[in-house]
Parts: C-alpha cells; sequence; structure tokens
C-alpha cells in the first residue's frame, strides 16, 4: 500500500511508527536519543501547547533553528494540529525572515534563538515589528539539548488540554492537506512558497526510502538542514516512515 493512503498525513506517520518499532532509537542528536514512541509522546506534547496558545487548523506556524531532535518535534506538533509548517533558513536576515512571516501570515514562530550568536528575535522586531508571529514567540533548546527553561514553560502550557484534543485533531487531517509552505531561495527575485500537501509527500519519499532501501537496520546520517526538503522530508521523514535511526 502506498505511504499516503497508509498513513494519511505525516504525524499519523508518526503515530503508526511509534506503534511499529516502539522503543527503538529513532532520533540521535548529541546525548539526546528518542525512540519512536518518544517521538509520539513529544509530538502530542507540543500539539497539547499549540491547542492551548488558540492555533487552529490551517494557520501557519514557522520554524527558525538548526537541526535537533525539538524540531522534528515541533514540526510533527504542529501538523498534528492541523497547522502548516514554514521553515526558515538559519542563514536569512531579519529583513529576509520577515517577509516569509509576513507573506505567510505566521501566527507562532519556534526559534533557537541565540544560534550562530544571533539574537534572531531583536533581528525580527527591527525588520517587522507588526509581525503577528512575534506575539507567540517559543524558544526551544539549542542543538543536543533536549530542555531548556523556555521550552519547559511552553510544554507547561498543554497541561490543561485533554489528551483526546489532539486526537481529534488528528483525526480531522487528511492527506489533501498541507503540510508546509517551503520557500525558494529568491536568488534572482523575492523567495516564493510552494505549499506541499501530507500524501504527496508520504507517497514521494516512501518511494525514495523503497528504493534507498532504508529500513530498520539503516543508520541514516543527516547533515542537510531540516529547513530544506532533503534534511526534512528525504532526512528524519522517511527516517521515521522506514523505522531508521536518524543521526
Amino acid at each position: 500500500m502506498r505511504a499516503d493512503e497508509r498513513f494519511g498525513t505525516i504525524p499519523c506517520m508518526a503515530r503508526a511508527s511509534a506503534k511499529r518499532f516502539g522503543d527503538r532509537d529513532a532520533l540521535v542528536d548529541g546525548d539526546v536519543r528518542l525512540t519512536f514512541v518518544d517521538v509520539e509522546r513529544g509530538m502530542v506534547a507540543v500539539a497539547r501547547s499549540l491547542l492551548a496558545s488558540g492555533v487552529q487548523r490551517g494557520d501557519r506556524v514557522a520554524v527558525w533553528a538548526p537541526n535537533s531532535a525539538t524540531w522534528v518535534l515541533a514540526a510533527l506538533g504542529l501538523q498534528a494540529v492541523g497547522a502548516w509548517l514554514v521553515p526558515l533558513n538559519t542563514r536569512l536576515k531579519g529583513e529576509e525572515a520577515a517577509y516569509i512571516l509576513r507573506t505567510t501570515d505566521a501566527r507562532t514562530l519556534f526559534v533557537a534563538d541565540g544560534f550562530l550568536g544571533i539574537d534572531y528575535v531583536e533581528a525580527l522586531r527591527a525588520a517587522g515589528p507588526d509581525l503577528a508571529a512575534l506575539d507567540d514567540v517559543v524558544v526551544v533548546p539549542p542543538p543536543t539539548e533536549a530542555a531548556s527553561p523556555t521550552w519547559a514553560a511552553f510544554l507547561e502550557r498543554g497541561d490543561a488540554v485533554p489528551v483526546e484534543q489532539v486526537d481529534e485533531a488528528l483525526a480531522a487531517g487528511g492527506s489533501d492537506d498541507v503540510s508546509d509552505v517551503i520557500f525558494t531561495s529568491g536568488t534572482t527575485g523575492l523567495p516564493k512558497g510552494v505549499m506541499l500537501r501530507h500524501g504527496a509527500s508520504l507517497r514521494g519519499y516512501g518511494i525514495w526510502s523503497d528504493r534507498f532501501v532504508l529500513n530498520g537496520e539503516s543508520r541514516y546520517v543527516i547533515p542537510t538542514p531540516f529547513f530544506h526538503c532533503f534534511g526534512y522530508k528525504a532526512g528524519w521523514m522517511s527516517s521515521l516512515m522506514a523505522g531508521a535511526m536518524a543521526i
């Protein structure tokens, strides 16, 4: 059966992988090791907090951070509630990131503030103080770290949201729903956002995984950035679907 028909959406695939592969290691980020069950639990925790914050189906949520286990959990969590993922290149300047956030009308921003010594939030405030995403900024832990005070505070938002609400949101999703908006580099003009769908992503990269024999025996090192489709869809998403260990 094709991956889009089998799973429907990317977060439903993550939940199915937790049942299929259980306590095997799914993500290794320095000393941080998450099993497939851990990934599903982390996805649900993020989803509960986003629901508590008022994020709804069809909202755009951006992630401006380097590769990390938390990047994956944030992406899956926002997709679990039906939001659209907007990945941002960590090399963008404030004006460039502000353009994408304004174009997508992103309402929440996950950001690794201080990465490469850059104050990303301050750069955004200088470039676009009226950006909606600045009203709900979530600072994520840096790579190789699973926790931080700001991340813990964000997860606490979801304590009052029943897990059943996440289950309902997952059940409401379908393969034709938009999963993410990937922007071009903008080398010859302003970047353009391409809307991709859950089903097309699962189907295409399910085939890719089969052709490259990605499976439960694989140890998959992903050096390419998650803000790019190769690091994201041909990377951790494919690894999660195939039962491989992403490093």
